[in-house]
């Protein structure tokens, strides 16, 4: 949101150039959210989940991939998807900004349980169930979930998000009684991406770990939709938000930067990503990734620091100049 980015862009002053960068710890601290795991258990219906993620490239088996990883999502493999009840991301989103009290108390129930900040008092699975039918849809349900458990207390910020993947990787694998899918799990971070800028001011790491997320469930293969749909997401997210007040005897308005881009979020949220390919999968699969978005790394940048100085002051901060080669 506008308030974080003007906030980084002060505190960097004496640096000597409006902006500022993202700090050491921001990046070390979700690098626990991208780390390998092994590959999911067979569930019915897989094989046509993975029809629909095949890897990006062939490339992707070259520069140490594991051929034991689930395939990459294919650029634009969730375009035009819509969520459980017939809702499309922006309806997602919409709903997840303003939800009724009884779904946030589910939701912060299960986050308290999958966090061990509260006892069980039911199994997790029925809590869920229960989050799920306080929900307009799975998706949204899940949006709250994250939230939520981004806002619990008694657990440190970075672990936040990282403690309810194992849960959710443990519903989406089930081999029966799943109340998941993988086309909500990809809806509601598409969804939380869509958020953002409401709980920068409030989490400023929130960018970052729910990049990790999304790079874990990448690579793990349980998300349709790949680096081509996050960047748009995050050039999308508080856009409509996105003009300044009109001017003076009629002047247009001011056209401003989207918020994830204005707070320099964007752009490492994409890198902490591709990075997550790259661990996982392989150099040559990261850079196909990032050709197959067609995406230019400045246009991820405040529109003050695109130079390509600027640029390689970011690749270099998260060990990407790979992509540049």
């Amino acid at each position: 949101m506008r308030g974080a980015g003007a906030a980084d862009r002060g505190a960097a002053g004496a640096a000597g150039r409006p902006g500022s960068r993202l700090s050491t710890t921001d990046e070390n601290s979700v690098s626990s959210t991208t780390t390998r795991q092994p590959p999911p258990p067979t569930r019915p219906g897989a094989a046509a989940d993975s029809s629909s993620s095949a890897r990006v490239s062939d490339a992707s088996s070259a520069g140490g991939a594991d051929p034991g990883r689930p395939p990459l999502p294919p650029s634009g493999a969730a375009a035009g998807s819509t969520g459980g009840a017939g809702m499309s991301i922006s309806d997602i989103i919409a709903a997840a900004k303003s939800y009724d009290s009884a779904l946030k108390g589910k939701a912060q129930e299960l986050a308290a349980m999958l966090l061990k900040v509260r006892p069980a008092e039911e199994e997790e699975d029925v809590v869920l169930e229960q989050l799920l039918a306080a929900s307009p849809s799975t998706p949204v349900g899940l949006v709250a979930l994250l939230k939520e458990g981004l806002d619990t207390r008694g657990v440190d910020v970075e672990k936040r998000l990282a403690g309810l993947q194992p849960f959710l990787e443990q519903q989406i694998s089930a081999a029966d009684k799943s109340l998941i899918a993988m086309a909500d799990l990809s809806q509601a971070l598409l969804g939380m991406v869509g958020i953002l800028p409401d709980l920068v001011e409030d989490v400023p790491k929130a960018p970052l770990l729910v990049a990790g997320v999304i790079g874990h469930f990448i690579n793990t293969g349980h998300l349709t939709f790949g680096v081509l749909e996050l960047v748009k997401a995050v050039k999308e997210a508080g856009a409509d938000d996105g003009k300044a007040g009109g001017g003076e005897d009629g002047e247009e308005e001011e056209e401003l930067d989207p918020p994830l881009i204005d707070s320099e979020k964007a752009g490492p949220m994409v890198l902490i990503v591709i990075n997550a390919i790259k661990a996982a999968s392989g150099e040559a699969a990261a850079k196909s990734a990032w050709t197959d978005a067609g995406a230019d790394l400045a246009s991820l940048l405040p529109s003050f620091a695109r130079e390509d100085a600027d640029v390689q002051q970011l690749l270099n901060k998260y060990d990407a100049q790979y992509l540049k080669q």
